[in-house]
């Protein structure tokens, strides 16, 4: 198990105040560099955050782009071009984030790297036309349709994914192990020996901080997706949830289906046979960090599993310059792959046989009553 030392990049790093389940990186600072009127700030925050998700991708040198599916309209962003010779990478983000969540790790990637990033299904600005699929396998099949779309199938390529993503990354490369040549899964959502901080907050208060309606709920999320939360100017927290206001519903169903089918990534991760890596945040309060040794342990081709230490569920906030170097180091373990002595018990916590006769039953009795009263 690689345990990574804390770097100068940690959440220390003060022109990023907003996290990636919001999916909007800020950079209050930059306001009068770029010229950004002060009377948007206060009239306008939403457009505000819009502004400064853009100026993100454009720092990042994203070029954001639109496709035609069936009765789909993907939103993404690209970088760069394909090279038979190196594998491009395709980005996937979290729960009621969005494809700008992963600026901060790409304008730190090499430049000559082939870069896509994608709006999945009522995320971002993809637009659907119909009643979504929205389990893992679902999101699945909408991903490789794009990938189809864009011509990304006519390589191998890297699939990496966080949290909601990173499930729907395992879950891809389980299913399309001859299109992928490398799967990194960051933190990702699946069911874990140990209860997280946040389905005890379930258990105890029926509430789900993931679904914010009021600025103070957004400030409360930030508690649990960061594991040194940041103070973010309240202004900036009204604009951010001004933008998911419009989405609350979709949101609200995607969460029930993701809950239901929490388990996919187990299931499948047997079958996840190309090289494989897994990033955790030590301190994620999301979904507890006991996940990477069931992933560990279960998938057949685990080359990298990386505990990253001082960091939350917001890796690509938090800690973005380390992810962006673990993430490189392993493409380069797979040009002349040696397998890496792990040791499978380093922190002696992970007990994969208590997987939950009690904890089961509470997300279980919370779901069905969350879904008797849609």
């Amino acid at each position: 198990m690689q345990e990574t030392a804390p770097s100068n990049d940690k959440i220390s790093s003060k022109i990023m105040v907003l996290p990636v389940v919001i999916g909007v990186p800020v950079a209050a600072v930059v306001l009068c560099a770029i010229g950004v009127p002060v009377g948007l700030y206060v009239i306008k925050p939403d457009l505000l955050v819009k502004l400064f998700m853009r100026y993100g991708m454009r720092s990042a040198g994203l070029k954001i782009k639109t496709i035609e599916g069936n009765d789909i309209t993907f939103c993404y962003a690209e970088r760069g071009i394909p090279n038979p010779d190196v594998p491009s990478l395709l980005f996937i983000h979290g729960f009621t984030a969005s494809k700008d969540m992963w600026s901060t790790i790409i304008k730190k990637m090499p430049q000559n790297l082939h870069t896509i990033v994608v709006d999945l299904p009522g995320h971002g600005d993809t637009l659907t036309k119909v009643d979504e699929d929205m389990t893992f396998k679902g999101q699945v099949k909408r991903v490789h349709e794009f990938a189809e779309l864009i011509g990304l199938t006519n390589g191998k390529y890297h699939v990496i994914g966080q949290s909601m993503g990173g499930a729907i990354s395992g879950l891809y490369a389980a299913t399309y192990p001859e299109e992928v040549g490398l799967v990194t899964m960051i933190c990702p959502a699946m069911e874990t020996p140990e209860m997280s901080d946040f389905t005890h907050h379930i258990a105890s208060t029926g509430n789900v901080v993931l679904l914010p309606e009021t600025v103070e709920d957004i400030a409360e999320m930030m508690t649990f997706i960061m594991h040194k939360p940041i103070k973010v100017p309240k202004q900036i927290l009204k604009g951010a949830l001004g933008l998911r206001q419009p989405k609350m519903d979709y949101y609200r169903k995607l969460f029930l289906a993701l809950v239901e089918d929490r388990g996919a990534l187990n299931e499948s991760m047997g079958s996840i046979t190309v090289p494989s890596q897994v990033i955790w945040g030590k301190h994620d309060k999301l979904i507890h960090v006991s996940g990477a040794e069931v992933l560990h342990k279960g998938l057949p081709s685990c080359h990298r599993l990386d505990l990253i230490p001082e960091c939350g569920h917001s890796t690509n906030m938090e800690r973005p310059g380390m992810v962006t170097k673990l993430l490189l180091k392993f493409r380069e373990l797979e040009k002349n792959y040696d397998p890496i002595d792990i040791d499978n018990n380093a922190n002696g916590s992970t007990v994969l046989n208590e997987t939950s006769a009690e904890k089961v039953p509470i997300l279980e009795a919370w779901l069905a009553e969350k879904k008797a009263s849609l």
